[in-house]
């Protein structure tokens, strides 16, 4: 039978989103126990995260990796959903299932409500394993959890943003899953002032906001 290997660079590769301070490091790529695939390890860290129960919201951190093939192009390197060894204190969602973006990435949060830098080390998780010697990047973007619901659009103090009229600055409240939003200047509708005086209607609005982004 033929065996298929996947070698890595091992490489330090860190994102810095501002005052959060997102870094991915220590990344590797070594064989399952059973020889049989592939597995890539590495360590998240993060300040400023949260989970809490009154809003039942969170943060987290989207992570992928792509790896450059012998084209000189970089491709998803998939996550297979198995042999996912997770640090105490952490969580995860693999991300889209449709199979076009099946694996493409994994959402990383915290498994209990808290406050304060998020440090999640050796996470282990099943990859694709192709034949060769591969440079392989990661990536990590810091990203909210939305529950399900209703939803407000607008900032309520800011001159340019969305807003309930042109009259103030009260956020436009979105309550309908798929209903038909008015826009225009009157009470009830939403207000948009990069595009002052539209009116008419927009459609499919939805209320199911339950992921990250």
């Amino acid at each position: 039978m033929k065996r298929i290997f996947f070698i890595s660079l091992c490489l330090l590769f860190i994102i810095d989103a501002g005052a959060n301070n997102v870094q991915l490091t220590n990344i590797s790529v070594t064989n399952n126990v059973t020889n049989t695939g592939k597995i890539i390890q590495f360590n998240l860290t993060w300040e400023n995260s949260w989970r809490t129960a009154s809003t039942n919201n969170w943060d987290g951190v989207w992570v992928f990796f792509k790896f450059k093939d012998n084209d000189g192009k970089w491709y998803p390197l998939r996550f297979t959903g198995t042999n996912i060894t997770m640090p105490a204190g952490s969580t995860y969602d693999i991300g889209n299932s449709s199979p076009a973006a099946q694996g493409v990435g994994m959402f990383i949060y915290r498994s209990a409500n808290g406050f304060g830098t998020a440090t999640a080390t050796a996470i282990k998780a099943g990859i694709t394993s192709y034949p060769g010697t591969f440079e392989v990047r990661g990536f990590a973007i810091e990203m909210v959890y939305i529950p399900q619901g209703s939803f407000s659009v607008g900032d309520g103090f800011s001159d340019d943003a969305l807003r309930n009229s042109n009259v103030g600055s009260t956020p436009f409240l979105i309550t309908g899953n798929g209903g038909t939003v008015n826009a225009g200047t009157a009470n009830g509708n939403l207000y948009d002032p990069e595009y002052q005086g539209a009116t008419g209607f927009l459609t499919g609005f939805p209320v199911a906001m339950q992921h990250f982004g």
